[in-house]
């Protein structure tokens, strides 16, 4: 069963996507640093979105899945080499995957390190 913070964040997950994407294809991000920094901090802001709604919990608990979805992700922002592709989606899924691990690591150390 959801909660209202769930939905809350799940469409505020959806709205910054949705917001970044239209940003970078009516070139409003512009394509030098300031855009890469914004539509990073998009990616990030997306998944603490998702951290914070506990959805889906098994990408932050510390597991070979959690770790898995990070691992996929940052690969993911490598495949493509074309321009437009490359400086929008190498930012965004970068920002996702260093999210997603950095919440991964912390669930292992603190599962497994903290008393």
């Amino acid at each position: 069963m959801t909660t209202t913070d769930q939905m809350v964040f799940v469409a505020a997950t959806f709205l910054i996507i949705a917001a970044i994407t239209a940003a970078a294809q009516f070139g409003w991000l512009g394509k030098g640093r300031v855009g890469r920094a914004l539509t990073f901090a998009a990616g990030c802001a997306a998944v603490l979105c998702l951290r914070l709604a506990d959805l889906p919990p098994s990408w932050f608990d510390g597991t070979w899945e959690g770790f898995g979805m990070a691992i996929t992700f940052l690969l993911m922002a490598f495949v493509s080499d074309k321009g437009e592709e490359r400086s929008f989606g190498r930012p965004l899924l970068n920002g996702m995957g260093l999210v997603t691990l950095g919440a991964n690591v912390v669930a292992f150390v603190m599962e497994h390190f903290m008393p």
